[in-house]
């Protein structure tokens, strides 16, 4: 038997952001390269660094996944 996945099953929260870009009608998804979910389709995104805004981290990880720099960030609640 294996031992649970640590981002299926953390052991405390884990704090992420993803970012939904739209334009042209058309919105970017990406296909997940690592476990949990390897080759799903997801939204750009991943965990938040100590001391980082949201605003940061969505930025930060839209541009490390897939080479876009967003101008405009709007917050969905």
């Amino acid at each position: 038997m294996s031992e649970p996945d640590d981002r299926l099953f953390p052991p405390r929260p884990i704090l992420a952001a993803s970012t939904a870009v739209f334009r042209d009608g058309r919105a970017l998804v990406t296909r997940r390269a690592k476990a949990p979910w390897l080759g799903a389709f997801s939204l750009p995104g991943g965990v938040v660094e100590i001391g980082e805004t949201l605003q940061a981290a969505a930025a930060r990880e839209l541009q490390e996944e897939v080479g876009v720099e967003a101008e405009d960030f709007r917050f969905v609640r």
